[in-house]
């Protein structure tokens, strides 16, 4: 390892985790030691060495991590810049797609995942993924096709990509156009609230359809203590409100201004529903979350 390789990978970008700073630090609670600390972005979030690739790419072992620097810094000005600062924000398709999918990868980059690749995806699962175990685990698997996905900015190139394997290609399908397709949704809290954030970034709300079966409503993806990104499946607005946790407005698919761009508009939601949203943050989440406000630790 030279000095020049940075050790500290984050798996929920720096860029969204500044936005709940106050003076530099937010508060952090470690939910497996049970304690409520302060602390600065860096610190939070982050495994060393995470996506160092030394059997894929040994001439340059943070390909991933210098591939993921370059997307958050694409991403990082339309959030900071147009979502963070305006009630109607205007995208074009292009940015939407790579939006998408910059919000699908987070799940698919975290530590959580990689630590299922290690151990067992599920007994299902576990013929189609022995193809590709190396030592024991599928940790390679998991690098080598990371390394292709960060470079890739929709779903489409995703797909034509001919050295990302097939299975992980029907996942990002999943998590980028669903069962009838996705779309982007804006919303934003009353002033005597504010959104948490956890490990589990996005967190995928479920709910349990009229046939009784489970089926993911949206993710939650909050970008600062006021606003959060909803990525939303098609009919959502129409499950029953058990189901939805917020009401059916704040599902609806942004406005179409002309073939190649749309505009989503911010909606607040009420004090019940973001208290509703961050509890389903806080119990998604396995090692902790992070806040601006004191008012959590209470």
């Amino acid at each position: 390892m030279t000095k020049n390789e940075p050790i500290r990978h984050h798996y929920i970008p720096q860029f969204i985790l500044r936005n709940f700073c106050e003076d530099k630090r937010l508060f952090y609670c470690d939910k497996e030691n049970e304690i409520i600390v302060k602390k600065e972005p860096r610190e939070i979030f982050v495994t060393p060495n995470l996506y160092r690739d030394e059997i894929n790419h040994p001439e340059d072992r943070m390909r991933i991590e210098k591939g993921f620097s370059a997307y958050e810094c694409e991403i990082s000005k339309i959030v900071n810049e147009r979502f963070l600062k305006e009630k109607d924000v205007i995208i074009n398709q292009e940015e939407n797609e790579s939006l998408i999918l910059f919000f699908a990868l987070m799940g698919f980059r975290s530590k959580r995942t990689r630590d299922q690749f290690i151990v067992k995806i599920s007994a299902e699962s576990d013929t189609i993924y022995n193809l590709n175990k190396k030592d024991g685990d599928l940790t390679d698997f998991w690098k080598r096709n990371l390394g292709n996905l960060v470079n890739c900015r929709s779903f489409n190139e995703v797909n034509n990509h001919p050295d990302i394997d097939k299975v992980i290609k029907v996942f990002m399908l999943r998590d980028t156009f669903g069962f009838l397709g996705k779309h982007l949704a804006i919303v934003e809290n009353e002033k005597a609230n504010e959104f948490v954030i956890g490990d589990a970034y996005p967190t995928v709300i479920y709910g349990i359809l009229p046939n009784g079966i489970r089926a993911e409503m949206y993710s939650i993806c909050p970008l600062s203590p006021e606003k959060a990104l909803l990525i939303v499946n098609k009919g959502a607005d129409d499950a029953p409100a058990d189901a939805r946790k917020i009401r059916p407005c704040f599902l609806n698919p942004p406005y179409n201004i002309d073939k190649t761009h749309i505009k989503i508009r911010t909606k607040k939601l009420s004090s019940e529903e973001t208290g509703a949203l961050n509890e389903l943050i806080i119990s998604a989440s396995k090692s902790g979350i992070a806040f601006k406000s004191n008012k959590f630790n209470q």
